[in-house]
């Protein structure tokens, strides 16, 4: 560092004479800018911090000859201006070094001198700190009040620096590098900080479902845009199916966010109230409204308003009338499985079986020399069996692969090919020809705008019918069940598209889908239509509970604890055999005081001593010494909204279900679907297996319940037209 004096004026010529060196410089003028040079050649009209600013990015001062620089030992020396010495500052350890103070070097006298008066009126800019390259990490050096340590520390320099052989020069060159290497060895740097990135939210099925329908309907749009115009009707009814299953989906989803966020404030409301209060009430309202409401009705009956909406649409006499569509549905298995087969399915198993009966006779000239069977120009046996022969070799290469989330082992196992005997491979091949016809109506199903909707639905039981239950049914009964399924009844929508006729309800003159008369029109709701259906589906349920309410009860209370855990054997042993009877899987074991409520016939009143409320469930259980209550809401839903229909009812007892775990009691809040037309939903399967009904018994409650409400909803069917309501 070197010592400001007075300021002194010098000329060009002055100036062109001095030693140039890294940190040189000439002023031509008087004011704050001058003409700076550097060694380099470079040369500017700036101020003496622009030089050192050059200096420092180009690295000139590197170039010359330069002493060792420590702060720590030439801050009492140094007279330098503010801003400069907060330059120094923020240089790292790498980097500590200064110009030896140079007697026969004038210019730099001079450029301190005339930088100094002028800098020094401006406020100093604090020191920011800058990773340069080579910046090195922070030492963890010990505390201030260690002196034991410190002089130790004291003690390991002077050696280390003792042992150093040299100029004074060189031993402060290397000072800094030294004390760093000392302190990183003995103490350790200080690692710097990573944010953590906060995790993502969890993806459910039902997310990843709406982001593929999305991406679906992107290209669909896309084929519409290069696709002919015989090909955009078909576009648009694909279009069209995707639509209303987004909607159903982002609805349920929708419900389900509501009732997290609910969850979430009650929460903090639990946690703080005051802290909760204060955040809703310090809360600023923005905007102001400039205009009318009767305005604002008027602009949008203007804008969004057809005033042709009335008017009934008229076909041309010309276009011939359009026949009903066949049903291809029938047969396979479908959401509904009837007990019957496709002829072209026997046909193929049959020609299949007896090519394979050919193929591995045991006597080598029928093997030979067996015949070509007689069938058609599309399809003929010994292609079926060389393809099903390649399917079954490929899977038992696969091996059994896991399905759905039942865990490792639940799945059933499929034999071998390769280790199979001729009976056994005649019955693979064979089955694996019924499995390919299955999957090809599967995909005829799927491009079914109409009757292959029941493909898109989630949560819901298959429902198989026997031969037995057949012939027990009515011929309408069973007409109504197999249309109803595939949508294809006379429903005024139908008989418009088909017919061309008039597609509005009689009862409240909007359009009347099978949708719209089971579970939509408004005034079929007023009248109490869906009530009476919902109650009769309701009884149902509730017998069956109550039964197992008074069978649990009337048993005796177990006194050892029953475990349900699965019990695994070790490879090369045997499992120990039980003499005893397997316990009962069931949520109501534990207790023997269970009572019940049903909203059945009148109105129930939640129990007071649960909580107080309004609300009425469909159904009430509770056991005061467990302190344990389930809370089961039906719902007779269209097929394709329940798992919306499931959200919306657990999100309507969630504030019931919260207050009553505030008053202590363990709460389930079990919402429950049997679909209007029949195929009940996998809640209500799961709500009576914990309840410990299995079997028979759930066989029996389920086609019971399923049996309701399509007798009830039939009967809704036949009254569609009735504007007079009366109970069957």
């Amino acid at each position: 560092m070197v010592s400001t004096g007075p300021e002194t004026n010098t000329s060009k010529d002055s100036t062109a004479q001095e030693d140039t060196s890294a940190t040189s410089a000439s002023f031509v003028t008087t004011a704050d800018h001058k003409l700076q040079i550097c060694s380099c050649g470079w040369r500017k009209v700036t101020s003496f911090r622009g030089l050192r600013i050059h200096q420092g990015k180009k690295r000139c001062l590197s170039k010359e000859s330069q002493g060792p620089r420590i702060d720590l030992f030439l801050r009492k020396e140094s007279n330098q201006s503010n801003e400069v010495h907060q330059l120094d500052e923020n240089h790292s350890l790498e980097s500590i070094s200064t110009p030896v103070r140079d007697e026969e070097n004038p210019s730099i006298e001079l450029a301190v001198e005339e930088t100094s008066a002028a800098e020094s009126t401006q406020t100093p800019r604090p020191a920011v700190e800058r990773r340069l390259p080579g910046y090195k990490l922070h030492v963890k050096w010990p505390g201030a009040a260690e002196k034991k340590v410190w002089e130790m520390v004291n003690d390991d320099l002077c050696r280390s620096l003792e042992q150093l052989r040299g100029t004074a020069e060189k031993k402060l060159e290397n000072m800094g590098n030294i004390i760093y290497e000392y302190g990183a060895e003995h103490f350790g740097v200080l690692q710097p900080k990573v944010a953590r990135q906060a995790p993502s939210p969890p993806v459910s099925r039902r997310q990843q479902k709406i982001k593929c329908l999305v991406q679906e309907l992107r290209q669909l749009r896309k084929l519409w845009k290069k696709a002919p115009e015989a090909e955009k009707e078909g576009i648009n009814i694909l279009q069209a199916e995707i639509k209303t299953q987004l909607v159903s989906l982002r609805r349920a989803e929708n419900f389900r966010k509501r009732r997290r966020k609910k969850e979430q404030t009650r929460t903090r409301f639990y946690k703080d109230p005051f802290k909760f209060l204060k955040t809703l009430f310090t809360k600023e309202k923005s905007g102001v409204l400039q205009t009318t409401k009767s305005d604002l009705e008027e602009h949008l009956r203007v804008t969004h308003s057809d005033p042709k909406r009335h008017e009934h649409l008229t076909i041309p006499s010309d276009i011939p009338p359009i026949d009903p569509p066949e049903h291809q549905c029938l047969y396979g298995d479908g959401v509904l499985k009837l007990p019957l087969t496709s002829l072209t399915e026997e046909f193929k198993c049959a020609k299949t079986r007896l090519q394979m009966t050919l193929n591995e006779s045991q006597d080598p000239v029928v093997r030979e020399n067996a015949p070509t069977l007689a069938t058609g120009r599309k399809w003929t046996p010994a292609r079926a069996v060389e393809e099903a022969t390649a399917a079954l070799r490929h899977a038992d290469i696969v091996g059994n692969v896991q399905q759905g989330r039942g865990g490792l082992g639940l799945t059933t196992s499929r034999p071998a090919w390769r280790s199979a005997a001729p009976p056994a491979r005649r019955k693979m091949v064979v089955e694996e020809v019924r499995r390919q016809e299955e999957a090809a109506r599967w995909a005829k199903a799927v491009a079914l705008g109409k009757q292959g909707r029941w493909t898109r639905w989630e949560g819901v039981e298959k429902r198989k019918m026997s031969w037995r239950d057949v012939w027990a049914m009515d011929a309408k009964s069973l007409s109504f069940t197999i249309r109803a399924t595939y949508d294809v009844l006379p429903s005024p929508t139908n008989l418009h598209q088909w017919f061309g006729k008039d597609p509005t309800c009689v009862l409240c003159a909007k359009p009347a889908s099978l949708r719209h008369i089971l579970t939509g029109c408004k005034t079929s709701l007023t009248q109490g239509r869906y009530t009476w259906r919902h109650n009769q589906v309701l009884k149902i349920l509730a017998s069956t509970l109550e039964g197992k309410r008074s069978s649990i009860n009337s048993q005796p209370l177990s006194t050892h604890k029953t475990s349900w855990e699965t019990a695994f054997v070790r490879e090369g042993a045997t499992a120990a055999r039980s003499n005893s009877k397997p316990s009962e899987r069931s949520q109501l074991c534990p207790a023997r005081d269970w009572k019940m409520l049903a909203d059945v016939g009148k109105q129930l009143v939640f129990p007071s001593e649960i909580a107080t409320t309004t609300l009425r469930p469909d159904l009430v259980l509770w056991s005061p010494s467990l302190r344990k209550v389930y809370m089961v809401e039906l719902t007779v839903p269209w097929e394709d909204s329940m798992e919306e229909a499931y959200e919306r009812k657990h999100l309507r007892y969630s504030e019931l279900a919260a207050e009553a775990r505030h008053q202590g009691w363990n709460t389930e809040v079990r919402p429950v679907e049997v679909g209007c037309r029949g195929f009940v939903g996998k809640s209500a399967t799961k709500l009576l297996r914990d309840m410990g009904i299995r079997g028979q018994s759930l066989r029996t409650a389920i086609k019971a319940a399923s049996e309701a409400a399509e007798r009830s909803s039939q009967w809704l069917w036949l009254k569609r037209n009735d504007p007079s309501w009366a109970p069957r």
